[in-house]
């Protein structure tokens, strides 16, 4: 499986003219991001701050983002998103430039030597392979010219995977600890459908959209990694089917009615396997597929007894800040958008590391 993660990411890289998966989204809601030539200053944040005083009765912060909700959530996750990266580099600077100390060496030494000369070298079949993997994306570039642009993006990527894993090496050394916490958002998940133990670690919220194609490689995604993880994940599943997609609902009240019968998860990767044959006639042959009883999925479907369900975890859904699918929350940590199998990967470890660090303080 890692060699198919590799393979895929390879062929990303190389492709630079794909572009980046985007998100389901809900109409008029759209990802700005702007940049200022200045620093702007930040308003107080301290709870309990004054921001305003009507008639000498104080509204603070707190007030404030009791009305705000989780409204703020987005702005909150990218702000995380830039310190964590600003701290990423200044945490790999000072690790290179102390091992580059201790060994007497300047800093470029020591990259070429642990960096430069340890990345894995490209071969000729490996760059001939990926331009026979991407015929469009080198049509009207020469052979020999196309092979030898290939081999400079894969030796480019393989040289910044060697230093990041060079850096990793050094960060298990010398026992970084990241102090920075994310933001989390505690998320109702009883009485939803469940996969994984109860008592996993790793607690995976999704809300998805059963014809969204983000969601659908998304759910591959979970599989994967459920795979790598065995038993320390338990997925929870709601619903979020978006305006533009007129099947979603229906199909979320299949997937509830094959729940009512048991099984559920099996019509929910049926949906996703057949997401683009949604209507009624495709419904109940996918519950056949599956061996539900036809006469109570027909029943159930047709009374609309899960309409409700759907409707409440949409509704919730954007309590927490979802506008788009997939959306997800890691042990409360959002992850919106069109996350790669490597970001999942990342928060993951990261959330079983700080569960094994809770479990040997609590022994201590």
């Amino acid at each position: 499986m890692r060699g198919k993660i590799v393979r895929i990411v390879e062929l990303g890289a190389v492709a630079a003219a794909l572009a980046f998966g985007s998100a389901c989204s809900r109409p008029g809601h759209a990802d700005h991001r702007g940049a200022t030539d200045a620093l702007a200053l930040p308003v107080a944040t301290v709870p309990g701050a004054v921001l305003a005083s009507v008639e000498g009765k104080p509204i603070t912060t707190g007030d404030v983002d009791v009305q705000l909700g989780n409204r703020l959530l987005r702005v909150r996750v990218e702000e995380y998103a830039q310190k964590r990266q600003v701290l990423q580099g200044m945490i790999a600077t000072a690790l290179l430039e102390n091992e580059a100390a201790r060994r007497h060496a300047s800093l470029n030494e020591l990259l070429d030597q642990e960096v430069e000369k340890k990345a894995r070298p490209v071969t000729d079949e490996e760059a001939a392979a990926v331009y026979e993997a991407l015929p469009d994306r080198f049509r009207t570039t020469a052979r020999p010219d196309a092979l030898r642009s290939i081999a400079e993006s894969m030796r480019r990527q393989r040289v910044a995977q060697r230093r990041q894993n060079f850096t990793k090496e050094l960060e298990r050394a010398a026992h970084v600890q990241v102090f920075l916490e994310p933001p989390r958002v505690r998320i109702q998940a009883s009485g939803q459908p469940t996969r994984g133990p109860a008592d996993a670690p790793v607690e995976i919220v999704e809300f998805s959209d059963f014809q969204c194609p983000y969601c659908a490689q998304m759910a591959r995604m979970l599989h994967e990694l459920d795979a790598q993880y065995p038993g320390k994940i338990r997925l929870v599943f709601r619903d979020f089917p978006l305006p533009m997609h007129k099947d979603a609902a229906t199909a979320a009240e299949a997937a509830a009615c094959a729940g009512d019968q048991g099984k559920y998860w099996e019509m929910h990767d049926r949906l996703f396997a057949g997401q683009k044959n949604l209507a009624r006639s495709d419904l109940t042959r996918y519950a056949a597929d599956i061996r539900l009883q036809p006469a109570k999925f027909a029943a159930c479907l047709d009374g609309g007894g899960h309409t409700a369900d759907w409707q409440k975890d949409r509704t919730d859904g954007e309590k927490y800040g979802v506008t788009g699918t997939p959306a997800l929350f890691i042990n409360g940590r959002p992850v919106f958008g069109a996350a790669t199998i490597q970001d999942l990967v990342q928060v993951v470890g990261e959330e079983l590391e700080r569960a094994q660090l809770a479990e040997n303080n609590h022994v201590r």
